[in-house]
């Protein structure tokens, strides 16, 4: 191998490394497992056979083939591991053929998560987005996760600022910088819908 290739190679495994030894400093046991996943994820995305794909994933879309009417609403699935509470809501995208993507507010381990889950993966570790709504509009930076099947909020206080900005709302469209491709979701009702994932997440 020539140093032309070399160097790309070992740009990456010097990354990887960075971002493994960033993990290690995360205090939760999920979170750092979602850590130490994403760092190992190629940029490139690549087809996972679903089966395969992270807990995250297979948890939205096996709550969203519960759903048994045509509604949009959120549905709500509310559960404990260990005495600690565990909230998760799931709305498919508006104007989409089956398999959509889906929407995800989770409160997994005392986290507030706002996810994105994609059947079709999607390039690159960071990605700005804009987020739309019938009240605001606001950019933001989402984080790929699951080599490309899921998008994500921030975590914590940003994350939660960002959930804050949608209430009051019908409906929002999340759509990359290029402004292609875009979702759109109901989330009418939101602020009523989520007040056990509030409480769980003690916000």
């Amino acid at each position: 191998m020539g140093l032309c290739c070399a160097f790309p190679v070992l740009a990456n495994e010097a990354e990887t490394l960075k971002r493994l030894a960033q993990c290690r400093q995360t205090q939760s046991s999920l979170e750092r497992l979602d850590c130490y996943d994403s760092a190992w994820q190629d940029s490139t995305p690549h087809a996972i056979p679903a089966g395969q794909r992270s807990a995250s994933w297979l948890r939205a879309t096996e709550q969203e083939k519960g759903r048994e009417t045509h509604s949009t609403q959120f549905i709500t699935k509310e559960s404990s591991v260990e005495d600690i509470p565990q909230v998760v809501l799931t709305t498919p995208a508006l104007g989409i053929a089956p398999p959509r993507p889906i929407l995800m507010l989770s409160c997994i381990d005392n986290i507030t998560r706002l996810q994105l889950i994609l059947h079709r993966p999607i390039a690159g570790r960071e990605l700005p987005i804009s987020i739309e709504t019938d009240k605001t509009r606001f950019q933001s930076r989402w984080f790929s996760r699951d080599s490309g099947y899921i998008l994500e909020a921030s975590r914590g206080l940003q994350g939660i600022r960002e959930i804050q900005q949608l209430f009051g709302a019908t409906q929002m469209t999340i759509k990359l910088q290029s402004g292609e491709p875009r979702w759109t979701f109901n989330i009418q009702n939101i602020e009523q819908d989520i007040k056990s994932f509030r409480q769980a997440c003690h916000w």
